[in-house]
């Protein structure tokens, strides 16, 4: 099956949700937690999905590098939500022609190259509800790097699904 790579805007959304997996072993059930950071852009379509053990700026940083390395090119804007990395992280990343708009939940409206944006970080928290509701019923990865292979193959079908009804089935 040859899927066509998504026409990214040059509008992005960042967000990070916390997931749970677990493991169970002869001696009983072990639990882990991890971040799964998610980047979506204007049009829904899944940029990057980047699971890393900590909520640190340089688990951000690979997140926005991984968006940067998978659309080919840097965003106008990053809508992101309060956390404090992310104006440092997107200035390290992006450099200073991305333009990092805080909004969460509430729309924040700004300028950018001569057009008006009201925008809020609504688009990647619902995402990130979506993901959340369906990682539920799944028995969870055994570790990080199979974690990151789901996901990376979870952010590519997707972004294949999205022109069809099959994104709202897999949505939910």
């Amino acid at each position: 099956m040859n899927v066509e790579k998504p026409i990214f805007t040059g509008v992005w959304h960042i967000d990070e949700v916390f997931v749970r997996h677990e493991q169970r072993l002869a001696s009983g059930k072990l639990e882990w937690f991890d971040y799964l950071w998610v980047v979506c852009d204007d049009k829904n379509n899944v940029v990057a999905l980047y699971l890393s053990s900590d909520r640190s700026q340089r688990s951000a940083e690979a997140a926005m590098e991984k968006a940067k390395a998978t659309a080919g090119f840097c965003p106008r804007v990053l809508v992101s939500d309060e956390y404090c990395v992310y104006p440092n992280a997107c200035r390290r990343v992006f450099g200073r022609a991305t333009m990092h708009v805080t909004a969460h939940f509430e729309p924040n409206q700004f300028f950018c190259d001569g057009k008006a944006y009201s925008l809020s970080n609504n688009r990647v928290e619902r995402l990130n509800s979506t993901l959340r509701h369906r990682l539920r019923g799944l028995r969870g990865y055994k570790n990080l790097a199979s974690g990151a292979r789901f996901f990376e193959r979870l952010s590519r079908t997707l972004n294949a699904c999205r022109s069809t009804d099959l994104a709202d089935a897999l949505l939910g």
